[in-house]
């Protein structure tokens, strides 16, 4: 393991010494210093991850500079798959990082930049991330103090002096956090961005960081950091996943609507809308107002207004039902267990698959002109979870062959919604890995308990459907 000893370095003094890393007695410092590292201290830390939501760490390395370049794999754009906490600390070793005196200091930062996004640094690429230099001590595995910034592939973007208050007496934990920003600009089926990560070498005054540096304002408040989707289409599904941080790292944001058209909802969690507008809804401009909570114990919010514009639907859409399927621990299908009704309507007429199990489900066929162009492919199910069902826990599949020869296109680790009164909706876009006629009238789901630690938590559909639009 690499030394962790943690010499500190007042705003203004050099970055570039080569004394090695050894323990050193504490200093005291004048109030408003800011707190950065040496190149040393920067390229030996043991950076490992300590947050997680799917993505991950595929390979870091020293680039001249200095620096070291992180190359991080967002699995996809989904709320699972988005968000990653990179730290050091000293636990179990031998440094000075844990438990280092930063008496003095008011903030302590890193320069970010972002290089690419899966190979690519182009000025008009959309993506864009945000990230934050962020310190500890840590709370329930949470980083404790996180102020965000802004990356993308504009000038004033690519890169950032980012900064955080240092609001403790000791140093537990020290790194940044990062997370995809407007997944709908993101690859659904993932991407790589390169950060580079490198100490503050310029004299920063604390008191203008946040016009020099495009730091995003803290004042206890969450803020909302995605834009909406401002067109929707009658009779087909709009979505958008409403994305906030808050600068308390560890405060759980609820979303909710104070205004929106009939039938809208929004996942109090995750902050993702589903909205279907009604055929006689074209032509028409419906008003939203997103609001989002912090867990303060004086909660703090914010607010996004926005119109929809509802265009009428130039399209032909056609919503697939259950036909059959095969359920693993009965070892039947549906039509020969008498149970495909359950699946067929949302009428609280349930299907459960126990844990450890799987059920799949057979649509029916579709005829799709030669001349049609396949706009879109969209899976949904209602569904709830039993107490104590882990969310990663629930597994859903597509592909075509169950139950003896399996074939599977893609799955994705599902939403869990514990409790009949959180039954919710969710979708599944996989327009891109079912394309042609053959492959949709092919098209099963399957549905996975992968619970095994808790053998009375059930996964229960309500309702289950496909809708295919052809343009």
């Amino acid at each position: 393991m690499f030394v962790l000893a943690f010499c500190l370095c007042a705003a203004g003094c050099t970055a570039h010494s080569k004394k090695p890393i050894e323990e050193v007695e504490p200093v005291e410092f004048p109030a408003g210093r800011i707190l950065t590292l040496s190149e040393q201290q920067l390229l030996l830390l043991d950076w490992h991850i300590a947050y997680s939501s799917g993505a991950h760490v595929k390979d870091k390395r020293i680039v001249p500079g200095p620096g070291a370049e992180f190359d991080i794999y967002f699995p996809s754009n989904n709320p699972d798959c988005r968000s990653l906490d990179i730290v050091s600390s000293g636990e179990g070793g031998e440094g000075r990082l844990v438990g280092a005196d930063i008496g003095g200091y008011e903030t302590f930062a890193l320069k970010l930049t972002l290089v690419s996004v899966n190979g690519q640094s182009k000025p008009d690429m959309k993506q864009r991330i945000v990230a934050g230099a962020v310190i500890g001590p840590t709370d329930k595995g949470r980083l404790f103090t996180y102020e965000p910034v802004i990356l993308g592939f504009a000038d004033l973007e690519k890169t950032v002096i980012s900064e955080t208050s240092v609001s403790a007496d000791k140093i537990y934990q020290i790194g940044f956090h990062v997370h995809m920003q407007n997944p709908q600009d993101w690859d659904q089926s993932g991407s790589i961005i390169r950060l580079r990560v490198e100490p503050v070498v310029e004299d920063i005054d604390v008191n203008d960081a946040a016009d020099s540096y495009s730091v995003l304002s803290s004042d206890g408040a969450p803020v909302i950091t995605s834009v909406p989707l401002i067109t929707a289409t009658a009779g087909i599904l709009y979505s958008y996943d409403v994305h906030a941080v808050d600068p308390d790292v560890g405060d759980r944001l609820t979303y909710s609507l104070t205004t929106k058209p009939a039938d809208m909802t929004i996942h109090p969690a995750t902050g993702l809308i589903l909205w279907q507008p009604a055929s006689d809804q074209g032509g028409t401009n419906e008003v939203v107002v997103v609001k989002v909570t912090d867990s303060n114990s004086i909660p703090a919010a914010a607010t996004q207004s926005f119109t929809i514009t509802v265009n009428s639907t130039p399209f032909e859409i056609t919503k697939l039902g259950v036909l059959n399927g095969y359920n693993q621990r009965s070892r039947k299908t549906l039509l020969a267990d008498d149970k495909v009704n359950l699946v067929q309507a949302s009428d609280n007429k349930r299907l459960e698959t126990n844990f450890g199990s799987f059920t799949s489900y057979d649509f029916s066929d579709i005829p799709i002109p030669p001349n049609a162009l396949i706009r879109s492919v969209v899976v949904f199910v209602e569904h709830f979870e039993e107490e104590r069902f882990a969310q990663g826990k629930l597994e859903w599949s597509i592909g075509r062959g169950w139950p003896f020869r399996r074939v599977v296109l893609a799955s994705i680790k599902a939403p869990v919604h514990i409790g009949e009164s959180n039954e919710a909706v969710d979708s599944w876009d996989i327009t891109s890995l079912v394309d042609t006629n053959e492959k949709i009238n092919l098209l099963q789901l399957e549905v996975k308990n992968n619970n095994n630690n808790n053998v009375n938590s059930k996964t229960l559909i309500d309702y289950t459907y496909v809708v295919v639009t052809l343009e």
